[in-house]
């Protein structure tokens, strides 16, 4: 009979892999962003360069399981993935017949469906073939194979670095067994890829930590958060009916255990400390360097690594919960209501990833103007690593295209004129170190292209997505700034719906007290706009569905006349675009006006351009004002604002 359910289970498994298969074949999925592209930029070229499989970021042996998939494409990626997630679902079922789990071909749902395990198993992550290695090592250890379990688990750190906070545990779990031949081979991994990089191309045997790719001020790009993160955060990588069943699960192995008083010596109290002992404290591990900000995001796509945990304990929480219920009936009318509550939210809670991600269809854009206006054929300069694979070209290829400056703060040393550099929102300014304003600033690099998305999104760091494209001058002759908001402009404009230009000629846009509203011969026109130590505010001009149908894919243009009473300096008077609910802010921009600032003691023009938030609450309303922090006597005459419906691809 168990022959015959092996048998079920693997053919099930061989169905839902070629199912999974053609799911691959037929979307994309966004999940992981650019570090897909990185992992399979690393593992696609690696046979040409070989120094890459020893890529510290790309992670050895990932790289080697994942590279002959990889020269297929992407989708040979999606594939490794897939058949290393049902690999591991197949182990787990192995590891819960070997412990006489009832009902254990239950098993790999519980792995498969588990939301985020089923996701990460369409990209090319390493999350899979992690929990694959972790897997198979707790069942070797559980099938009395010490040595065998340490050699592979000892290898895990070369997939995912924070794998050493396994190896504590079962360090112990060997010596309370008494097996501490084993423990010297927890290092055997380790010493094998230091002994690599020692003869070949790093020449260093401790590489593996002299080369840590992670630095220890990442909090400065990407943050920190709440200790408690990742619990709080479960069911986006469980699902709640998986919670339920998981901490069952521990509540009743943890009254099983006490009934051996509890025992050292009983198998229950290895298997509660390996499995929880793993789960717990790897959550522990990302949830402190969360909190202090230190090498992580915060991204919950960590864990699945140590999911297949979770199920194999869900299962004993189910089997539980099933032996409460008397009846054969409602036995059956259980087992599929969790079936049900386990396959749907698993396969349609992260169905929106299965679609290519907004970034990479702007940077395609960005990518087809290149090659359409011939400027491909320069030298590139990149930040983000989708980029390589997104116009197929060798990313290793230093003639063709280059990551990252080679002097951040002299971006212009070693680069030949001509060259172009495409700076994105996301990358250029956080992992690149270089801020829009250093280039737009910059003499020797003159403003191409602009690309936006349809819909505004912001990315790491609070910036709006988009792409700009840079040439290198040996000295430019156009105004950057103003070239900027003109690209902007044409990329946002639409159908216009809407314009408002107030003079100040009459009391508009509100009542402008007469103490403010001044004559003189150096405006414009007849009157101007004060501003004053009484009004560092602008008139507010305020939008409501009155004046136009508020919607997320309306566009502005803001411009108007000004000239500073002193001196202006960075920061000191502000152009606001705030969208609000109930007088409280959800949106808001803030830009400066200095660039526009080209003559101080004439009149000058500014234009800024501002897009809809994608997430609009209902009954918004929209604020445009100038805020004077520094109360520099500003003076502002002919302010208009029009609005237009984005444009349809």
């Amino acid at each position: 009979m168990k022959l015959e359910e092996k048998k079920r289970v693997a053919i099930g498994l061989i169905g839902l892999g070629i199912v999974f298969s053609i799911l691959a074949a037929v979307t994309n999925c966004s999940a992981g962003g650019a570090d897909n592209f990185a992992h399979f930029n690393i593992a696609r070229w690696a046979f040409r360069y070989p120094y890459l499989f020893l890529d510290h970021w790309g992670k050895p042996v990932f790289t080697i399981f994942i590279a002959p998939f990889v020269q297929f494409g992407f989708y040979g990626a999606r594939i490794f993935n897939i058949i290393a997630g049902l690999c591991t679902a197949w182990i787990c079922y192995l590891l819960a017949d070997h412990w006489k789990l009832r009902k254990a071909w239950l098993m790999p749902g519980f792995v498969i469906f588990a939301p985020l395990y089923f996701l990460l198993m369409f990209t090319g992550m390493t999350e899979i073939l992690f929990s694959l290695i972790l897997m198979l090592s707790i069942l070797l250890f559980f099938r009395q194979r010490y040595i065998l379990s340490a050699i592979v688990i000892s290898f895990i750190i070369l997939v995912r670095s924070e794998g050493f906070v396994f190896f504590s545990i079962l360090m112990l779990a060997f010596a309370m067994k008494r097996k501490f031949k084993a423990i010297p081979f927890l290092f055997a991994g380790f010493l094998f890829f230091s002994l690599i990089g020692k003869l070949y191309y790093y020449h260093d045997f401790w590489w593996l930590i002299h080369k840590l790719p992670y630095g220890t001020n990442s909090g400065e790009i990407y943050g920190s958060g709440t200790w408690y993160h990742f619990l709080a955060d479960m069911p986006d990588y469980l699902s709640y009916i998986m919670i339920l069943l998981f901490f069952t699960g521990i509540i009743v192995w943890l009254k099983d255990w006490s009934t051996s008083r509890f025992s050292i010596a009983e198998e229950r109290f290895y298997q509660l400390f390996i499995l929880c002992g793993i789960f717990f404290g790897y959550l522990a591990a990302h949830s402190f360097m969360w909190w202090r900000g230190e090498m992580s995001l915060g991204l919950v796509r960590v864990m699945p690594g140590v999911t297949p945990i979770a199920g194999i304990l869900a299962l004993a929480g189910y089997n539980y919960l099933e032996d409460r219920i008397k009846s054969e009936k409602w036995k059956k009318v259980f087992l599929a209501g969790i079936a049900l509550l386990i396959v749907i939210p698993g396969t349609l809670k992260y169905r929106a990833e299965f679609r290519t991600d907004e970034p990479s269809k702007v940077m395609t854009k960005a990518i087809s103007w290149l090659r359409e206006t011939n400027n491909f054929r320069h030298h590139l300069v990149v930040h983000d690593p989708s980029i390589a694979f997104l116009a197929q070209v060798d990313p290793w290829d230093q003639r063709v295209i280059q990551f990252s400056f080679s002097d951040v703060k002299a971006p212009e040393k070693d680069m030949p004129d001509s060259s172009i550099v495409i700076w994105d929102a996301h990358f250029s300014p956080n992992e690149g170190r270089m801020p829009a304003e250093r280039l737009l600033d910059h003499p020797n690099f003159e403003l191409l292209s602009y690309f936006q998305p349809k819909i505004p999104f912001k990315v790491l760091g609070g910036y709006d997505y988009c792409v700009m494209i840079f040439i290198k001058v040996s000295s430019r002759t156009s105004d950057n700034h103003k070239l900027f908001n003109s690209l902007k402009e044409k990329s946002a404009n639409g159908q216009l719906v809407y314009m408002g230009s107030f003079d100040f000629e009459r009391e508009n846009p509100e009542k402008v007290r007469e103490n403010f509203r001044m004559a003189s011969t150096d405006s414009i026109t007849n009157h101007f706009y004060q501003m004053d130590a009484e009004s560092d505010f602008s008139p507010c001009v305020l939008m409501t569905d009155k004046q136009l149908k508020i919607n997320n894919k309306l566009n502005f243009e803001v411009s108007f006349d000004m000239l500073p009473g002193e001196k202006l300096e960075k920061g000191e008077v502000m152009m606001v675009f705030s969208v609000e609910e109930n007088d409280k802010s959800y949106s808001y921009q803030a830009e400066d006006i200095l660039p526009f600032l080209t003559k101080s003691d004439k009149w000058n023009t500014a234009q800024f351009h501002f897009v809809m938030p994608q997430d609009l609450k209902k009954n918004s309303q929209i604020k445009f004002y100038i805020w004077d922090i520094r109360k520099k006597k500003l003076k502002i005459d002919n302010f208009c604002v029009k609005a237009f419906v984005a444009k349809e691809d």
